[in-house]
């Protein structure tokens, strides 16, 4: 029987080359007896190891289109006492593609609970221990909710990059210096076209439909959470779902 030498090399070594060598030797992994083995079997069985699903990213592309306001004098929306809501009428700008990428992080039940203790705190008249539970469940909820990182600046029409500082006579013009400048205008699909006028906005309101949606671990994996029967089916509740759908699809 062949030896390896382990002089020298921390105690763990030897003891993952012994696991190592029954796990060799099993011939169905999972099914492994106890007097099929000389020594300890491992501490987490003889199954292979698989890497787990530890979701980290979440990759995405949208079409944001925002009807007018109104047009020819005439009102393109109504308010019903809660909302504005959008009549179907009036000119449709071409959609602004719209893309991010952020970490997940299960903060929303940590916000939760936060929101659960300031509530708390200007009510007397509140249980404690009715509140204690609230909260830890609200913190152990296996909740995920991100907001969009740039996705705000797109409705203000604000361009979130890098840029340089503008003319003292502009600088007036476009708000403070640390705030994003304003987007010049939608940029060419293609090199060498022209760029289009930038268009006011009466509202910071409009439609947007995702494209691309996918969700990313730290091995690398990713899933895709549009147009893939054997993941998810998207739920759109309904105060999301507009009277007068606009395809926002390239």
């Amino acid at each position: 029987m062949a030896r390896i030498a382990t002089g020298g090399l921390p105690v763990i070594v030897s003891a993952a080359l012994t696991e190592f060598f029954i796990l060799a030797r099993t011939p169905n992994p999972g099914t492994v007896e106890p007097e099929q083995v000389t020594g300890a079997l491992p501490e987490y069985g003889t199954d292979a190891w698989r890497r787990p699903w530890q979701p980290l990213y979440l990759m995405w592309k949208a079409g944001y289109t925002p009807p007018a306001y109104e047009e020819d004098g005439r009102a393109c929306r109504r308010f019903d006492g809660t909302r504005y809501r959008w009549t179907g009428e009036g000119r449709i700008p071409e959609h602004v593609e719209v893309t991010g990428r952020q970490i997940l992080t299960p903060s929303a039940g940590h916000a939760l609970a936060g929101q659960i203790d300031n509530y708390a705190a200007h009510r007397a008249d509140l249980p404690r221990d009715l509140m204690r539970r609230l909260r830890e469940d609200a913190r152990r909820k296996d909740l995920l909710s991100q907001t969009l990182d740039g996705f705000g600046a797109t409705l203000k029409q604000r361009e979130p990059g890098a840029a340089r500082r503008p003319p003292r006579s502009v600088e007036a013009l476009v708000d403070r210096t640390d705030s994003p400048a304003p987007v010049p205008g939608t940029p060419p699909k293609y090199g060498g076209q022209p760029w289009k006028d930038s268009v006011f906005h009466e509202l910071r309101a409009g439609q947007m439909a995702f494209t691309r949606l996918s969700v990313v671990d730290r091995f690398g994996r990713a899933v895709n959470l549009i147009d893939d029967e054997l993941h998810f089916e998207p739920v759109r509740p309904g105060p999301m779902t507009p009277d007068h759908p606009i395809d926002a699809r390239p």
